[in-house]
Protein backbone atom coordinates (compact mmCIF):
# COMPACT_ATOMS: atom_id res chain seq x y z
CA UNK A 1 0.00 0.00 0.00
CA UNK A 2 1.77 3.23 -1.42
CA UNK A 3 0.63 6.38 -0.30
CA UNK A 4 1.47 9.64 -2.48
CA UNK A 5 3.28 11.50 0.58
CA UNK A 6 5.53 8.52 1.91
CA UNK A 7 7.44 10.75 4.10
CA UNK A 8 4.52 11.06 7.07
CA UNK A 9 3.42 7.80 6.25
CA UNK A 10 6.84 6.64 7.61
CA UNK A 11 6.53 8.50 10.41
CA UNK A 12 3.26 7.33 11.36
CA UNK A 13 4.42 3.90 10.79
CA UNK A 14 7.75 4.88 13.11
CA UNK A 15 5.60 6.27 15.57
CA UNK A 16 3.03 3.26 15.75
CA UNK A 17 6.08 0.47 15.91
CA UNK A 18 7.50 2.29 18.57
CA UNK A 19 4.48 2.46 20.80
CA UNK A 20 3.22 -1.16 19.39
CA UNK A 21 7.03 -1.97 20.92
CA UNK A 22 6.63 -0.14 24.12
CA UNK A 23 3.53 -2.03 24.68
CA UNK A 24 5.15 -5.36 24.28
CA UNK A 25 7.83 -4.52 26.62
CA UNK A 26 5.44 -3.58 29.45
CA UNK A 27 3.55 -6.68 28.72
CA UNK A 28 6.39 -8.83 28.85
CA UNK A 29 7.44 -6.85 32.31
CA UNK A 30 4.27 -8.17 34.03
CA UNK A 31 3.83 -11.33 32.49
CA UNK A 32 7.05 -12.81 31.89
CA UNK A 33 7.75 -12.91 35.59
CA UNK A 34 5.04 -15.29 36.67
CA UNK A 35 7.11 -17.86 34.30
CA UNK A 36 10.30 -17.78 34.60
CA UNK A 37 12.65 -15.93 37.07
CA UNK A 38 13.04 -12.34 37.15
CA UNK A 39 16.39 -12.17 35.77
CA UNK A 40 15.64 -13.60 32.68
CA UNK A 41 11.98 -12.22 32.29
CA UNK A 42 13.06 -8.81 31.98
CA UNK A 43 16.35 -9.99 29.91
CA UNK A 44 13.68 -11.47 27.43
CA UNK A 45 11.71 -8.68 27.79
CA UNK A 46 14.53 -6.84 26.23
CA UNK A 47 15.13 -9.20 23.54
CA UNK A 48 11.67 -9.04 22.68
CA UNK A 49 11.32 -4.92 22.49
CA UNK A 50 14.54 -5.09 20.34
CA UNK A 51 12.82 -7.50 18.02
CA UNK A 52 9.88 -5.87 17.66
CA UNK A 53 11.46 -2.31 17.17
CA UNK A 54 13.74 -3.94 14.72
CA UNK A 55 11.63 -5.98 12.91
CA UNK A 56 9.10 -2.71 11.88
CA UNK A 57 12.12 -0.54 11.12
CA UNK A 58 13.35 -3.68 8.79
CA UNK A 59 9.74 -3.32 7.23
CA UNK A 60 9.05 -0.02 7.31
CA UNK A 61 12.64 0.54 5.48
CA UNK A 62 11.66 -1.89 2.64
CA UNK A 63 8.58 -0.75 2.20
CA UNK A 64 8.24 2.56 2.92
CA UNK A 65 10.77 4.39 1.67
Amino acid sequence: MKCKNNNMNSVVLDCSTALVSLIVLIAALFALPALMPAGYATLVAIVLFIIFMSGGGHYISKNYK
